[in-house]
């Protein structure tokens, strides 16, 4: 498999990757047809392979196979395992290349992640940010959709889900990735902010902000907008990893926040 990488940080890229590719059917019927979908997937390891079966209701089963060539300096914290936020290093950095594959073994898309770890919160003395971002190519290598690190700011007053207007803007090689209350010892929860460049959303570039939760199973919340903070849409991810590192389950799920106005 071409890894030099212990799990979790073999685990950080291979999940970055993979959710990236089970929530975009869910985020196009949302986005282009304006229809909520929830896709259930299981997963196993064949080999070098990640084998990936996802099913969803009046779709066909679809099969990815996910490989990958992943490579880092060594860490003994990563700021993506809160069990390890107190461990004192200077940071990682991972680089995982991803070759995912269909049912019937015709490459379908080439994937990047780069994650780099060695921000550490002056106020808290705190290993607690990082900067991770995706490049999703196809099988000749073109890239068609880009996870840039980016910050969501408040811009004052309300969208139309009730919530603090947002507006993503370039971190600019900064941090994209922290703890959400930085203020609590105890915090669990992870917020990750992108622009997703994709040419084909036929809406142009989203601004992406993720709410991780690693408390149980792990929960990821993302709440999709329009480069203008408009809520476009809710997209959530449960899934469970094995002592490798490795998807066992995942549940994903696409919505128009309730309180949207048309």
């Amino acid at each position: 498999m071409g890894d030099s990488t212990v799990p979790i940080e073999r685990s950080i890229a291979q999940t970055e990757a993979t959710l990236a590719a089970l929530r975009q059917p869910v985020l196009d019927a949302l986005l282009k047809e304006g229809r909520a979908s929830t896709f259930s997937s299981t997963a196993h390891r064949n080999g070098d392979e990640l084998t990936i079966e996802t099913t969803g209701k009046g779709t066909p089963k679809q099969v990815l196979k996910v490989s990958s060539d992943i490579h880092s300096e060594s860490t003994l914290f990563n700021p993506m395992d809160p069990s390890t936020l107190k461990a004192p290093n200077p940071g990682a950095y991972i680089v995982g290349n991803f070759t995912i594959k269909d049912g019937q073994n015709n490459v379908i898309e080439r994937d990047r992640v780069n994650f780099f770890a060695s921000h550490v919160d002056d106020w808290y003395s705190r290993p607690d940010k990082a900067t991770m971002s995706l490049t999703r190519m196809d099988a000749k290598g073109n890239p068609f959709q880009t996870y840039v690190p980016a910050v969501s700011e408040e811009q004052g007053g309300y969208d139309a889900n009730g919530q603090p207007l947002r507006v993503a803007t370039p971190t600019n090689g900064g941090p994209n990735c922290g703890l959400e209350n930085i203020g609590n010892q105890g915090n669990h929860r992870r917020e990750c902010d992108y622009i997703v460049h994709d040419p084909n959303s036929r809406i142009g570039d989203l601004s992406y902000n993720e709410t991780q939760s690693t408390e149980g199973r792990t929960y990821y919340r993302s709440v999709v907008r329009d480069m203008q903070g408009k809520v476009l849409g809710i997209v959530e991810q449960s899934f469970a990893l094995d002592a490798n590192g490795d998807l066992v389950s995942a549940t994903t799920s696409a919505r128009k926040p309730v309180q949207v106005k048309h």
